[in-house]
């Protein structure tokens, strides 16, 4: 014979999962506002960096020719189903700002400004430099973060 769960326990567990899932919900919703205002993932204060060589950032090969090389091969697409993630740098000061991703040099950034740029999903490293005439600069990171499509980093004084 079955068990026969009682008619004064039955409300109770109702009136549980009904309240436990008005809480997700609510929680899904407050991140999705958060995200939808603009609100950063992350914020992160200056550090000063005073010269020599920055272990961040990946020496620059980087230069354009003038004769482009006949063998050469354009990237590859993504794989169907993996999107990019789209980290954007959100520079909340009064300096000019060179960010990268993962060591390579990602774009600059006019004070209060913000510049978005893509990444592969999921663990990738960010930082960010503001260098002065006098070989000193500012510096933010590097951090760790993983990105599944968007991402956004405050930088602060």
């Amino acid at each position: 014979m079955p068990h026969k769960i009682s008619s004064r326990r039955r409300p109770l567990w109702h009136l549980l999962t009904f309240a436990a899932t008005a809480l997700l919900v609510a929680a899904a919703l407050a991140t999705g506002a958060a995200q939808a205002a603009g609100a950063p993932d992350l914020v992160t204060r200056k550090v000063r960096f005073r010269g020599g060589e920055d272990l961040n950032v990946k020496p620059g090969g980087d230069v354009n020719v003038r004769k482009p090389a006949a063998d050469a091969v354009p990237p590859a697409k993504t794989p169907e189903g993996r999107a990019s993630c789209s980290v954007t740098f959100d520079n909340d000061t009064a300096l000019i700002t060179k960010t990268y991703i993962d060591g390579m040099f990602a774009g600059t950034i006019r004070p209060f400004g913000e510049l978005s740029a893509p990444s592969v999903p999921g663990s990738t490293v960010l930082y960010a430099r503001a260098e002065y005439d006098d070989g000193s600069a500012d510096a933010w990171g590097p951090i760790r973060v993983s990105c599944r499509t968007k991402f956004r980093w405050r930088l602060s004084d």
